[in-house]
């Protein structure tokens, strides 16, 4: 039987501890590098009210950060919402608003302006150390996992795979 999301993720950052995970700007980082840094995301993710089912917006570059705060909610059985930081700024507070995002971990560097009442982590504030265990999240069998933008609609995918596609 599978586990979550975030369970395959564990395993697969523990059966490959010492092999190159991400490569980015000429640095590299292990699997036990986005392991480390991913529960201390989550942690900080849990710290700021993330829970199971809520949307986190990814307003990130690709790079290690995006990976490590995707495991991240992966781990907390929260639902990534990837933004495309080439979107314009009317439809980057369009997706944070359609998926009412707990939280919305940004770049400054890509310069959105979100409104006040939406919680922001800035890249450059992402916990590097956290706790050894994170309890496992307690998701249903629909639970999100992810909701990707595209041509102006969400598409939801769910817990543990992606079959049963879904609009909103």
């Amino acid at each position: 039987m599978r586990g979550t999301l975030g369970a395959e993720f564990e395993a697969a950052l523990h059966r490959h501890r010492d092999r190159i995970a991400v490569e980015a700007g000429g640095h590299s980082w292990t699997f036990a590098d986005v392991e480390q840094r991913s529960r201390a995301v989550a942690a900080q993710l849990r710290a700021q009210g993330v829970a199971p089912g809520d949307a986190v917006a990814l307003y990130l570059q690709n790079g290690v950060e995006f990976v490590v705060v995707d495991v991240a909610v992966a781990r907390l059985g929260a639902v990534k919402v990837p933004v495309n930081p080439l979107l314009p700024a009317d439809t980057v507070r369009y997706i944070v608003a359609a998926t009412r995002a707990r939280v919305v971990v940004v770049d400054p560097a890509l310069g959105v302006e979100l409104p006040p009442e939406v919680p922001v982590l800035r890249v450059d504030e992402l916990a590097s150390d956290g706790p050894l265990e994170l309890p496992a999240p307690s998701i249903g069998p629909d639970a999100r996992a992810a909701i990707y933008f595209t041509g102006g609609h969400g598409v939801m995918f769910d817990f543990p795979d992606s079959e049963g596609l879904q609009r909103i």
